[in-house]
């Protein structure tokens, strides 16, 4: 098992991932951190723990509306099922970061 160091915000969190996905999980956290500049642009005294859960939010709302799209929309090109496996393991990533607040 293998240890990433992720960046959210500044703060600096040590997740484990499966030997061979610390790429992926450093894409992840690169994700959750662009939410939450976004978000920290806007609210600059929010608290770390809200700030964390309404990026989760926000990319939980993503991933809704991508599996709609690809669910409603037979004539664009949907997201591969790959795209939408790693989506959900981002929401799941963010509700353990979430936990661990």
């Amino acid at each position: 098992m293998a240890v990433v160091a992720i960046n959210i915000d500044g703060q600096k969190y040590n997740l484990s991932c499966d030997d061979g996905q610390e790429e992926r999980l450093l894409s992840f956290g690169d994700m959750l951190d662009k939410k939450a500049s976004m978000i920290r642009s806007s609210f600059p005294q929010i608290a770390d723990n809200m700030l964390l859960v309404m990026s989760g939010v926000l990319l939980a709302e993503e991933l809704s509306v991508a599996k709609e799209r690809k669910m409603t929309t037979a004539e664009s090109q949907p997201l591969s099922d790959n795209a939408l496996i790693q989506l959900e393991k981002i929401a799941e990533h963010i509700e353990a970061l979430a936990d661990s607040l």
